[in-house]
């Protein structure tokens, strides 16, 4: 009796083994687990979609924190770019009521919007209001 328990058990066991071997194959093969393996990019995850992309998001932190300031009631940045370049960036910033031109540092802004951006000054116009 103890023979034919071990001959099933060695049986089933087998079977086991082999059935999972055959499902590994079959989820190593399919391109739903492990994605298109051709070598093939996603077109949205390309530099031309990226850049620009990055300009937005950059624009936007700044605008935040700019906005941060009591003396700036609103800011608007945006950054004009080609698929790898930024060509120029204009800032609009509206002073808040109780402050006065005199108090905001438009070359300040504009070195920090260089220093984050990465671009000369020169690239960079600022108006206040």
């Amino acid at each position: 009796m103890m023979k034919l328990n071990n001959k099933k058990l060695f049986l089933i066991l087998g079977v086991c083994v082999f059935l999972l071997g055959i499902t590994g194959v079959a989820i190593a093969r399919s391109d739903k687990f492990f994605g298109d393996r051709t070598g093939s990019e996603d077109p949205s995850l390309s530099n031309e979609n990226l850049f620009p992309s990055y300009c937005d998001h950059a624009a936007d932190v700044m605008t935040y924190v700019l906005e941060e300031d009591d003396k700036i009631a609103d800011c608007e940045i945006d950054v004009s770019c080609s698929d790898e370049e930024i060509l120029s960036v204009t800032a609009e910033i509206i002073l808040a009521a109780q402050s006065t031109e005199n108090e905001i540092q438009s070359d300040k802004i504009a070195d920090y919007i260089s220093q984050t951006l990465d671009i000369p000054t020169e690239k960079i116009a600022i108006s206040i209001h």
